[in-house]
């Protein structure tokens, strides 16, 4: 590359354009939290390759509670997705501000035959404030910045029910400390439910009388 040359800077996959060309594929997934099951994937969209240990981490040790559930940021939609085959009964959104990301996860709750599941597309949860949940999972996105990942904190505190859950994963030395200090001024509590591969997994519960 010449001196005088700009590289253009790709679009994040938390970003609603993505200019790359989509290549599309599928993604063989072995005994996670005991199931088998083959999605489509794209280009793009985060874990578009593999399954990340951080979002792997997370659906091994989510708590199962709770009808009304979130996947926010949802990517090929593999963690609400998860949820849904182990509670058949839950009413699942993913949500994703990136429209590659919804198109796919939409594909893939037909490839599987799922009810009472959708995929929405929205920046943060601007479409969905009228709806309140009981447990809201997400692996943030730290290379959007940290400015973006507490605010999908605020939001989602703000979306709960009261006793909801918010779980979320993130590398506990990279991002994970910050995280988890604003996620306890939030709500006023934090507990962390496994540690593997440097990534941590943590739950928070609402609970308006020991809220700040």
């Amino acid at each position: 590359m010449k001196d005088n040359q700009v590289k253009k800077k790709q679009p994040h996959y938390f970003s609603e354009k993505q200019t790359s060309p989509a290549k599309f594929g599928y993604l063989e997934i072995r005994n996670l939290r005991g199931r088998d099951l083959k999605l489509l994937t794209c280009s793009g969209i985060f874990n578009y390759k593999k399954i990340d240990r951080g979002t792997w981490a997370l659906i091994e040790n989510m708590k199962l509670k709770g009808e009304k559930i979130l996947d926010y940021g949802c990517g090929i939609g593999i963690i609400g997705i998860m949820y849904k085959i182990l509670v058949p009964n839950a009413k699942v959104v993913l949500l994703d501000s990136n429209p590659r990301a919804v198109m796919v996860a939409k594909k893939n709750i037909k490839l599987l035959k799922l009810t009472n599941i959708k995929a929405v597309r929205s920046t943060f949860l601007e479409k969905l404030k009228k709806e309140k949940f009981d447990n809201i999972l997400t692996a943030p996105p730290i290379s959007a910045g940290m400015n973006t990942c507490e605010r999908i904190f605020r939001e989602s505190y703000e979306a709960l029910k009261e006793k909801g859950l918010f779980q979320f994963v993130t590398r506990h030395k990279i991002a994970g400390r910050r995280l988890m200090a604003f996620a306890e001024s939030l709500f006023n509590n934090c507990e962390v439910l496994a540690k593997k591969g440097g990534y941590w997994v943590y739950c928070c519960t609402k609970n308006k009388s020991l809220s700040p």
